[in-house]
């Protein structure tokens, strides 16, 4: 597992914060991950969906994992496709573990404007027989962000969906940073070149790194459904030095 770290500077920073990303967990083992992210010791932790694993209907380390990760930092958290389609650990689980959701919302933090957008993937995929069902349909959506482009604060949107940057034109919204995962990094990366991700198919464009005012980590777990080992790929904690700075800027710093 490695870290990699950003730094992100912009003039509507006004202090510096340390922030680490995590996404797709998928009910694996988690305490390597907390004591590194303890050792690393953020101001806030920024968990990008995806902590259930659905194919195996898998949650049973979720709120431990939640409640342990709490104690690191300062916790937020959007859902990823994951939670939508298997929705055994709900927002108010979450919160219950020292970890403020964020579904189709924002929260202001100092000068930090955080937003997390529920994953979309229940509309494109409906299950009407689960009991919670019509819920998730009813809170996924868009029209919840103009509120967040018109905060004055430094405007961070956590998107477990990296390929909704074009799909839904994220990349045009008047935002400062958008973090995503979902992608796995690529799965196999053959020649620096990302094989597949879901969303994205084969020889997907947006896997792992800086893409405009986007990052997408490579996430925290080791296959993907049947059995599709990561390969020059490992997993991932991402994180990230925000600094004032007189012009918008995101470079990679290892």
């Amino acid at each position: 597992m490695r870290i990699t770290k950003y730094e992100v500077r912009d003039p509507r920073i006004t202090r510096d914060y340390k922030i680490v990303m995590l996404s797709d967990l998928h009910n694996k083992h988690y305490k390597s991950i907390v004591r590194k992210v303890k050792k690393e010791d953020p101001e806030v932790i920024l968990i990008v969906g995806d902590l259930v694993d659905r194919h195996r209907r898998t949650y049973r380390r979720v709120k431990p994992f939640l409640k342990a990760i709490s104690k690191a930092g300062i916790c937020f958290f959007s859902f990823g496709n994951h939670e939508v389609k298997f929705p055994k650990i709900t927002g108010t689980d979450i919160n219950e573990c020292g970890v403020r959701v964020l579904d189709d919302e924002y929260i202001r933090y100092a000068d930090l404007a955080i937003g997390g957008q529920t994953s979309m993937a229940g509309m494109e995929d409906p299950h009407p027989e689960r009991p919670t069902h019509q819920q998730w349909l009813k809170t996924a959506s868009l029209d919840w962000l103009p509120a967040l482009e018109q905060d004055d604060g430094f405007r961070i949107l956590l998107c477990h969906h990296p390929e909704y940057y074009e799909q839904y034109n994220l990349k045009d919204r008047d935002l400062d940073l958008i973090l995503a995962g979902h992608a796995h990094g690529g799965q196999m990366r053959l020649f620096g070149h990302a094989v597949y991700a879901p969303g994205q198919g084969l020889w997907p464009k947006y896997t792992h790194g800086v893409y405009g005012n986007m990052i997408v980590g490579a996430g925290l777990i080791n296959t993907i459904k049947p059995i599709a080992p990561r390969l020059g790929n490992p997993t991932e904690i991402v994180e990230l030095y925000l600094r004032p700075g007189k012009e918008p800027q995101i470079k990679e710093l290892s």
